[in-house]
C-alpha cells in the first residue's frame, strides 16, 4: 500500500510567527489613539475636579468673610480648613448716616468697603504658600447712637 502524502495545510492549525507580530502591531496601532483619547478625558476631569475645588473654597471663603465687619475689622486672617483666609479692607466711600425706618436717622453710620481676598493653602510640611485671590464689595456698620425711647 502507497501512502499517500497529506496535504501540508490540513496540518497547519494556528498562527504563525508572522501572524502573530502584524496582530500586535495592528493591535498596538489602535491602542494608540484610544490611550490619547483616555489620556485627554482624564487631564480635562482633572481640571474640572480644580475648578469645583477652587469654587467650593471661594463660597466658603465668602461665607465666612460675610461675618467681618470691614469698618470694624479691616484687615486680618482665619483658617479654614488647611487653608488660611487673609483680608484687608480699603474704604470707597466716606462713611455716612444710614436712614433710620420710616424717617430720621439711624443708630448706625455706614461705608462701602473694597475688600482684597488672599487664600493660602498649607502643605504637609506645614508650609503656607499662596492659592488664590478675588475681590470684594462690603458694607461696613459703627453703632454711633443710641436708641430712645420718644416718651
Amino acid at each position: 500500500m502507497i501512502r499517500k502524502p497529506r496535504s501540508r495545510h490540513a496540518h497547519d492549525v494556528g498562527f504563525t510567527l508572522l501572524e502573530a507580530i502584524v496582530a500586535i502591531a495592528l493591535l498596538g496601532a489602535l491602542m494608540v489613539p484610544l490611550y490619547s483619547l483616555m489620556s485627554r478625558n482624564l487631564d480635562g476631569l482633572f481640571r474640572v475636579g480644580e475648578a469645583n475645588m477652587r469654587s467650593e473654597l471661594q463660597l466658603n471663603a465668602l461665607s465666612l468673610l460675610d461675618t467681618v465687619n470691614p469698618m470694624d475689622r479691616p484687615e486680618g486672617s482665619m483658617p479654614l480648613g488647611n487653608y488660611v483666609v487673609s483680608w484687608k479692607s480699603t474704604p470707597v466711600t466716606a462713611p455716612v448716616d444710614g436712614v433710620g425706618f420710616p424717617a430720621g436717622q439711624s443708630l448706625y453710620q455706614i461705608a462701602m468697603y473694597r475688600t482684597d481676598v488672599r487664600i493660602f493653602r498649607q502643605n504637609a510640611r506645614g508650609d503656607i504658600a499662596p492659592f488664590m485671590t478675588f475681590d470684594l464689595r462690603q458694607i461696613g456698620w459703627k453703632q454711633v447712637r443710641q436708641f430712645r425711647l420718644p416718651f
